[in-house]
């Protein structure tokens, strides 16, 4: 009996023995791992057409001490799942979570640099933790999706202190506020009719489907391809077009508002910025970005026609009061008046402005000279007697 308790007893001593070996041996891998954490970097892959002027940001998330992940105090409050990082979509969302509350609170980057001709961002010496990345500047050309990247993350061969990211891009779209207002007064003009037209380019051998006009420049061969139509102004006096992909565009009015003359003018832009509108009380407004502004001008019917009025009595008025005039010693006009070079009454001789006839004055002339040289005769005969 004695020996099967003192065995017995044997085995207990020995099974906490080993326990405790065991927790001696967790204990002392966590704090080796721990003391074995070392700094890490991380580099961002940068599409070409983002390099100039893109701006990435990295903002330390949580930390990390070889076991758990404890959030910094920038980010305690931003309610953000960094649990299950493995799953694409929850770590997608966690991301756009981060990147929104980061803005928000206009948090300071632990260190931010502009994309180089090399198409690639690094940022050395990260210690360990949760890093999101995200673009802070240059987002009207493209926009690059925020992520959230540990440092360090298990790979096949152990622990990678090294982490390089390729961020999802996108482009970003335009958006036009044309405004339609009275020339005359600068009120604004609702029921403008408009199309919106694109300009696309062709290729070698390519045509239009619908048999548009083929021109060329710089770029090649294009025509103005239908973008938009059906368009037409509200009563605020505005055309707002947005999502729409870097280019060149033009306004084509197609009905004026009742009243008013018909603007052929085609109305060219350009999008090369992204821009985004919001309506707010009926009126549109820019939201964020650049957005293209354009003012669309329409004259009255009734100032179109008396500036026509306006035109005819003043050529009426130049024809009737048109001088003429004379070189010294001669008769012949070295002048035109009026639209047709002069006009002549009906006996013959030449207006100027005066209906006196000049050859009843030459007639008065000579018979005055004849008269003269007469009477100087006659004084002379009578002094030689």
């Amino acid at each position: 009996m004695r020996e099967r308790r003192t065995e017995r007893t044997g085995y207990r001593l020995a099974a906490r023995a080993v326990l405790a070996l065991c927790m001696l041996w967790v204990l002392l891998s966590g704090s080796v791992f721990a003391e074995n954490v070392k700094n890490g970097s991380l580099t961002v892959q940068v599409p070409k057409d983002a390099v100039e002027g893109t701006e990435i940001s990295v903002y330390r998330v949580a930390d990390y001490n070889g076991s758990v992940y404890t959030f910094t105090k920038d980010f305690e409050k931003s309610g953000i799942v960094i649990e299950n990082l493995n799953d694409s979509k929850k770590a997608q969302d966690a991301a756009k979570s981060a990147a929104e509350f980061a803005a928000g609170k206009k948090l300071k980057a632990q260190a931010a640099k502009k994309a180089d001709k090399t198409e690639t961002v690094n940022f050395a010496s990260l210690q360990a933790g949760i890093y999101l990345v995200m673009q802070t500047a240059g987002s009207d050309t493209i926009k690059l999706q925020p992520a959230l990247v540990p440092i360090p993350y298990a790979g096949s061969e152990g622990w990678i202190y090294d982490a390089s990211i390729s961020p999802k891009a996108s482009y970003p779209t335009g958006a036009v506020i044309a405004k339609k207002v009275n020339k005359k007064n600068g009120k604004d003009l609702a029921d403008a009719h408009f199309v919106l037209q694109q300009k696309t380019y062709l290729g070698k051998d390519e045509n239009p489907a619908n048999g548009e006009t083929v021109q060329e420049d710089k770029g090649g061969r294009y025509y103005w391809k239908e973008f938009k139509k059906d368009l037409k102004s509200s009563k605020a006096g505005q055309i707002v077009v947005y999502d729409m992909p870097f280019g060149s565009y033009r306004f084509i009015e197609t009905q004026a508002p009742k009243g008013f003359i018909l603007d052929k003018t085609p109305h060219e832009f350009e999008i090369s910025k992204g821009g985004e509108v919001k309506e707010v009380k009926e009126v549109w407004e820019t939201a964020s970005g650049t957005v293209v502004e354009l003012t669309i001008n329409n004259v009255p019917e009734e100032e179109e026609t008396e500036t026509e009025s306006e035109s005819e009595s003043e050529n009426e008025t130049e024809s009737e009061t048109g001088s003429v005039k004379y070189k010294s010693g001669s008769g012949s006009s070295n002048g035109t008046s009026g639209s047709s070079g002069g006009s002549k009454s009906s006996n013959g001789s030449v207006k100027t402005g005066d209906d006196t006839p000049i050859r009843t004055w030459l007639a008065v002339f000579g018979i005055a000279a004849v008269i003269v040289i007469v009477l100087l005769i006659v004084r002379r005969k009578k002094k030689q007697k």
